[in-house]
Order: C-alpha cells, then structure tokens, then sequence
C-alpha cells in the first residue's frame, strides 16, 4: 500500500476542488474565494486527482473518498 497528499478546497460542506500527488505539497495549485482547505492523506493505490475528485466527500469534518482511506489533517 502507498501513500498520496491530498488537498481539498471546501465551501458549505462541499469539496469544490482537489490535487493529490505522490509529494507533499508545497502550494495550492489554485485559489477558492472563502474556501477552507483540509490538508489528507490517502492510502491506498495511486488516484490522480481527476478520478479522485468526483468521489471526495466532506462530513462533520471528514474527508472521504471510496476509492481511498484518508486521514485527515487539520484544517487551515
């Protein structure tokens, strides 16, 4: 099993954008007006980021995915 970085852009609940890559991320590809970015990790094989977000969701505060496991960091 490996391990990915995730960053997810969230508004209202909703995963409004998404990046994964096999780094860490070192910045945010992108800019969501009002939008709270939760930092994660997934397990699992590799998914690049047009798989993965369609089937990210966000609920009480957690990140999740079936194509994956993640573990979610702190929100910024």
């Amino acid at each position: 099993m490996s391990q990915f970085y995730i960053k997810a852009w969230i508004v209202a609940d909703e995963v409004v954008s998404a990046f994964c890559h096999g780094l860490p991320i070192t910045q945010d590809p992108i800019q969501v007006e009002g939008a709270t970015t939760v930092s994660a990790i997934g397990h699992g094989a590799y998914v690049h980021a047009g798989d993965l977000f369609p089937t990210l969701t966000y609920s009480n505060g957690v990140l999740s995915s079936p194509l994956c496991e993640i573990t979610t960091e702190a929100p910024e």
